[in-house]
């Protein structure tokens, strides 16, 4: 049995020997003899073959060379290095958008074991992904390799612009009564745009406004992100001053025409009393008597300036029958109505209430700036202009008294209404 463990021996020794070279010293071996052997220095290996490396013919093939890398050939033969990963490309488009824009990402890797994206999270090695961000944003990939290998990165910036503001505006900062002017707005990007008193609208546009007091327009902008923003604008509406100047016109005018008249009516008295007199002188130089005198003359008379006009007569009629007459070219108030309104409601009635007047034919109402407003036939006119009225019209003054529109003479409309009388 020793011998062929011995002989066994041999033969591993020298094929080692021959695989690694010539041997420089001669090999013995003897029964229960230790076996030594002087190996010659190792030359360096020639160049690394290129793959595939072909298989030896000595020694023959064993189980253990089947990695032909650790074969005792190349033992001096550097490993090869493993593959760096890479960010080939890496890109955001658009990258400057408007809140609530989409933004589309692509990015392409090489040699790599996992891929990440900031914000994110884990991706595919290559691909596209939406991302809609809600302020300016950095976007960091990152891709790892295999152990010993460092990971790469790359990043993309998203510039997001922040909204316009929405602005409203007015033509005019104040208006009169009963006039108007033009509002404006505009919220670029806005999604939804409302404005108060209003309504919804569009983006941007106009609109007419005439409001019949004070009023502030309050603009709410709503934008795809979700926020919102505000803009406003006051319009001033300023009372209408009652025409002083045109009722003191028109008191002079009266007045100068009274003035006329009176002159007309008394200049043909005195040509009567002239030639009256005359005749008296004329019969007393011819010796007539007293009584043919008066038997010849007669009465003088007043003949009128001209043909007389009858004005058509109105009056408005309360409730309770009082009638009181429609007052041509002037106002009529507090002191007109109280007596058919009654003390409690008289405060509601403004001191110029209303204006009355005839023009074309035809009398009509304009209520200028009273304090509670005028309805007439259920519809307010305050501000609203000149109105005609016809027989039967219904006219409320101030929400205090109700009164009807009636053409014709007071005995024939109702009782009439004067000043101090009480009202039933």
């Amino acid at each position: 049995m020793l011998k062929k463990t011995t002989i066994y021996l041999v033969i591993a020794v020298a094929t080692l020997c021959l695989a690694l070279g010539p041997l420089s010293g001669p090999v013995s071996a003897s029964t229960n003899t230790p076996l030594s052997l002087s190996l010659p220095a190792h030359s360096a290996p020639p160049p690394f073959p290129p793959f595939p490396r072909p298989r030896p013919s000595w020694p023959p093939y064993y189980p253990w060379y089947q990695d032909w890398s650790v074969y005792p050939y190349y033992l001096n033969q550097p490993a090869p290095q493993p593959l760096q990963p890479a960010v080939i490309s890496f890109t955001a488009a658009p990258s400057t958008i408007n809140p609530g824009q989409a933004v589309t990402l692509t990015w392409s890797t090489s040699n790599a074991t996992s891929v990440t994206i900031s914000q994110i999270g884990a991706v595919s090695t290559a691909g596209t992904m939406t991302v809609v961000p809600t302020s300016s944003t950095t976007y960091t990939l990152t891709v790892s390799g295999d152990v010993n290998t460092t990971a790469a990165t790359s990043t993309a910036y998203i510039t997001v612009k922040p909204w316009q503001p929405p602005a409203i505006s007015l033509g005019q900062a104040s208006i009169k009564e009963g006039k108007s002017t033009v509002m404006s707005w505009d919220a670029p990007g806005a999604a939804r745009v409302t404005i108060s008193g209003v309504g919804s609208v569009g983006i941007s546009g106009s609109a007419s406004i005439g409001p019949q007091a004070n009023t502030t327009y309050n603009l709410t902008a709503s934008y795809p992100d979700g926020t919102t923003q505000y803009a406003s604008a006051t319009l001033v509406v300023e009372a209408n001053e009652p025409p002083y100047l045109l009722y003191g016109l028109i008191a002079l005018l009266a007045i100068a025409a009274v003035i006329i008249v009176l002159l007309l009516v008394r200049r043909p008295a005195k040509q009567a009393a002239g030639a009256g007199t005359s005749r008296v002188t004329s019969a007393t130089a011819t010796g007539e008597s007293a009584q043919d005198m008066a038997i010849t003359t007669t009465p003088a008379t007043t003949p009128l300036a001209g043909p007389a006009i009858e004005e058509q007569a109105a009056q408005l009629v309360a409730d309770n029958g009082a009638a009181l007459p429609i007052r041509i070219g002037g106002p009529m108030g507090r002191s007109d109505f109280q007596l058919a309104a009654g003390p409690e409601k008289a405060n509601l009635i403004s001191r110029q209430h209303i204006f009355t007047g005839w023009d074309n034919g035809r009398f009509f109402i304009e209520d200028t700036g009273s304090t509670n407003g005028t309805r007439l036939n259920d519809d307010e006119i305050k501000g609203t202009g000149k109105h005609t009225l016809t027989d039967g019209d219904v006219i409320d003054i101030g929400k205090a008294v109700h009164l009807t529109f009636r053409t014709g003479k007071p005995e024939e409309t109702g009782r009439m209404l004067k000043p101090g009388s009480p009202a039933d």
